[in-house]
């Protein structure tokens, strides 16, 4: 029997789905108005309905460092 997804997890599905563009977790994150940490999405991946399509390098507006941060597309 396979889990149901959660009700944040069926709006980053959707949120996906609409986008013309890979979307980081921040992205998603400020178009679902929560943050959206990277467990809530590891489900998703793991289970095929998301996946990761690339990374892409940010840098923090607060302090100036780099970091790397991955693409999500909808499946």
């Amino acid at each position: 029997m396979e889990k149901k997804l959660t009700d944040k997890q069926t709006k980053i599905v959707t949120i996906l789905k609409e986008s013309d563009k890979p979307m980081t977790l921040a992205e998603i994150g400020a178009v679902l108005g929560e943050p959206v940490k990277s467990g809530t999405t590891n489900t998703l991946v793991t289970r095929k309905i998301i996946k990761i399509v690339g990374e892409r390098t940010i840098v923090c507006p607060a302090c100036g460092a780099k970091h790397k941060v991955k693409e999500y597309t909808a499946e």
